[in-house]
Protein backbone atom coordinates (compact mmCIF):
# COMPACT_ATOMS: atom_id res chain seq x y z
CA UNK A 1 0.00 0.00 0.00
CA UNK A 2 1.68 3.55 -1.04
CA UNK A 3 -0.68 5.20 1.01
CA UNK A 4 1.75 4.36 4.14
CA UNK A 5 5.01 2.92 4.55
CA UNK A 6 4.17 1.43 8.09
CA UNK A 7 5.74 -1.75 7.59
CA UNK A 8 6.86 -3.55 11.44
CA UNK A 9 9.00 -6.61 10.30
CA UNK A 10 8.78 -7.89 14.00
CA UNK A 11 7.31 -10.31 15.85
CA UNK A 12 6.58 -9.14 19.65
CA UNK A 13 6.44 -11.66 22.29
CA UNK A 14 5.72 -9.21 24.83
CA UNK A 15 4.46 -6.32 25.54
CA UNK A 16 4.34 -4.57 29.10
CA UNK A 17 2.21 -1.14 28.83
CA UNK A 18 3.85 -0.51 32.26
CA UNK A 19 7.51 -0.45 31.24
CA UNK A 20 8.69 2.52 29.20
CA UNK A 21 7.25 1.51 26.38
CA UNK A 22 8.06 3.59 23.05
CA UNK A 23 6.36 4.16 19.32
CA UNK A 24 9.07 5.03 16.93
CA UNK A 25 8.20 7.14 13.76
CA UNK A 26 10.88 6.96 11.07
CA UNK A 27 10.87 9.20 8.19
CA UNK A 28 11.81 9.15 5.17
CA UNK A 29 14.75 11.11 5.56
CA UNK A 30 15.88 8.92 8.97
CA UNK A 31 14.16 11.20 11.16
CA UNK A 32 13.20 9.29 14.15
CA UNK A 33 10.01 10.78 16.19
CA UNK A 34 9.57 9.21 19.59
CA UNK A 35 6.30 8.90 21.74
CA UNK A 36 5.97 7.12 25.33
CA UNK A 37 2.98 5.07 25.03
CA UNK A 38 2.12 6.09 28.87
CA UNK A 39 2.16 9.91 27.53
CA UNK A 40 -0.04 9.36 24.81
CA UNK A 41 -3.52 11.01 25.56
CA UNK A 42 -5.05 11.00 21.76
CA UNK A 43 -3.84 9.48 18.42
CA UNK A 44 -5.86 10.17 15.24
CA UNK A 45 -5.89 10.02 11.67
CA UNK A 46 -7.07 12.96 9.47
CA UNK A 47 -6.42 14.01 6.02
CA UNK A 48 -3.72 11.78 5.43
CA UNK A 49 -1.92 12.85 8.99
CA UNK A 50 -0.81 10.74 11.93
CA UNK A 51 -1.60 13.20 14.92
CA UNK A 52 -0.56 12.23 18.46
CA UNK A 53 -1.61 14.29 21.58
CA UNK A 54 0.38 13.79 24.30
CA UNK A 55 -0.64 14.42 28.15
CA UNK A 56 0.59 17.67 28.49
CA UNK A 57 -1.48 18.81 25.30
CA UNK A 58 1.27 18.96 23.29
CA UNK A 59 0.30 17.91 19.63
CA UNK A 60 2.51 16.33 16.80
CA UNK A 61 1.31 15.88 13.10
CA UNK A 62 3.33 13.39 10.79
CA UNK A 63 2.41 13.26 7.08
CA UNK A 64 1.53 9.59 6.40
CA UNK A 65 3.27 9.78 3.08
CA UNK A 66 6.77 10.65 4.59
CA UNK A 67 6.88 7.99 7.21
CA UNK A 68 9.33 4.87 6.61
CA UNK A 69 8.15 2.88 9.38
CA UNK A 70 7.40 2.66 12.92
CA UNK A 71 8.44 0.32 15.95
CA UNK A 72 8.48 -0.88 19.30
CA UNK A 73 10.91 -0.29 22.06
CA UNK A 74 11.04 -0.81 25.61
CA UNK A 75 13.37 -3.18 28.44
CA UNK A 76 10.46 -5.50 28.46
CA UNK A 77 9.69 -5.90 24.73
CA UNK A 78 10.97 -9.36 23.28
CA UNK A 79 11.81 -8.70 19.79
CA UNK A 80 12.93 -11.31 17.02
CA UNK A 81 13.28 -12.05 13.47
CA UNK A 82 13.62 -15.57 13.49
CA UNK A 83 12.05 -18.38 15.39
CA UNK A 84 11.52 -22.11 15.98
CA UNK A 85 7.77 -22.90 16.72
CA UNK A 86 6.30 -26.24 17.95
CA UNK A 87 2.58 -25.75 16.34
CA UNK A 88 2.86 -21.91 14.25
CA UNK A 89 5.09 -21.04 11.85
CA UNK A 90 5.49 -18.43 9.45
CA UNK A 91 3.49 -16.07 11.12
CA UNK A 92 2.09 -12.75 8.46
CA UNK A 93 -0.26 -10.24 9.26
CA UNK A 94 -1.70 -8.10 6.67
CA UNK A 95 -2.54 -5.58 5.14
CA UNK A 96 -0.72 -2.18 7.20
CA UNK A 97 -2.36 -0.70 8.13
CA UNK A 98 -5.61 -2.37 8.22
CA UNK A 99 -8.80 -1.05 7.37
CA UNK A 100 -11.48 -3.72 7.71
CA UNK A 101 -9.91 -7.09 7.73
CA UNK A 102 -6.96 -8.08 9.18
CA UNK A 103 -5.23 -11.15 7.29
CA UNK A 104 -3.42 -13.29 9.56
CA UNK A 105 -1.59 -16.01 7.95
CA UNK A 106 0.22 -19.23 9.42
CA UNK A 107 1.25 -22.66 9.42
CA UNK A 108 0.28 -25.49 12.07
CA UNK A 109 1.62 -28.59 12.32
CA UNK A 110 -2.01 -29.86 14.18
CA UNK A 111 -5.55 -29.16 13.91
CA UNK A 112 -6.71 -27.28 16.96
CA UNK A 113 -8.43 -24.26 18.47
CA UNK A 114 -6.55 -20.73 17.99
CA UNK A 115 -7.74 -18.05 20.02
CA UNK A 116 -6.98 -14.65 18.46
CA UNK A 117 -7.13 -11.20 20.71
CA UNK A 118 -7.01 -7.63 19.68
CA UNK A 119 -5.61 -5.34 22.63
CA UNK A 120 -6.04 -1.54 23.53
CA UNK A 121 -2.54 0.07 24.89
CA UNK A 122 -4.45 0.14 27.76
CA UNK A 123 -4.51 -3.40 27.87
CA UNK A 124 -8.08 -4.11 27.23
CA UNK A 125 -9.40 -6.81 25.03
CA UNK A 126 -11.25 -5.27 22.08
CA UNK A 127 -12.10 -8.10 19.96
CA UNK A 128 -11.52 -11.89 20.92
CA UNK A 129 -12.71 -14.45 18.27
CA UNK A 130 -11.73 -18.36 18.13
CA UNK A 131 -10.93 -20.13 15.21
CA UNK A 132 -10.58 -24.21 13.81
CA UNK A 133 -7.13 -24.69 12.55
CA UNK A 134 -6.16 -27.36 10.50
CA UNK A 135 -2.53 -28.62 9.21
CA UNK A 136 -0.91 -26.87 6.94
CA UNK A 137 -1.16 -23.35 5.58
CA UNK A 138 -3.88 -21.60 7.62
CA UNK A 139 -5.51 -17.49 6.83
CA UNK A 140 -7.89 -16.22 9.55
CA UNK A 141 -9.88 -12.83 9.02
CA UNK A 142 -10.53 -10.70 11.88
CA UNK A 143 -13.22 -8.44 11.43
CA UNK A 144 -12.06 -5.01 12.59
CA UNK A 145 -14.60 -2.52 10.87
CA UNK A 146 -15.63 0.16 13.63
CA UNK A 147 -12.75 -0.48 15.78
CA UNK A 148 -10.80 3.00 16.55
CA UNK A 149 -7.69 3.84 14.64
CA UNK A 150 -4.66 3.50 16.23
CA UNK A 151 -1.94 0.65 17.32
CA UNK A 152 -3.30 -2.65 18.89
CA UNK A 153 -1.90 -5.48 20.04
CA UNK A 154 -2.96 -8.58 17.72
CA UNK A 155 -2.38 -11.87 20.00
CA UNK A 156 -2.67 -15.18 18.40
CA UNK A 157 -2.49 -18.11 20.79
CA UNK A 158 -2.67 -22.27 20.69
CA UNK A 159 -2.05 -24.45 23.10
CA UNK A 160 1.10 -23.12 25.11
CA UNK A 161 2.53 -20.83 22.28
CA UNK A 162 1.58 -17.47 21.93
CA UNK A 163 2.66 -14.45 19.37
CA UNK A 164 1.93 -10.82 19.13
CA UNK A 165 2.25 -8.46 16.71
CA UNK A 166 1.72 -4.67 17.12
CA UNK A 167 -0.38 -3.68 14.18
CA UNK A 168 -2.00 -0.29 13.19
CA UNK A 169 -6.17 0.52 12.10
CA UNK A 170 -6.48 3.31 10.27
CA UNK A 171 -10.05 4.15 8.37
CA UNK A 172 -9.19 6.71 6.21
Amino acid sequence: MKRIGLIVHLFIISFALNGQSVIKIESKRGDVTMFPILSIKKQTFEKRNLITVSEDGKESVINLNMINKVFFDNETTTIIKHYKYNNIGGLVYFPVPVADILNIQFETKQTDVMLVKLIDIEGRIIKQEIYNVIVGDNILKLNVTGIPDGYYLCTVSLNDEQFSKQILISNN
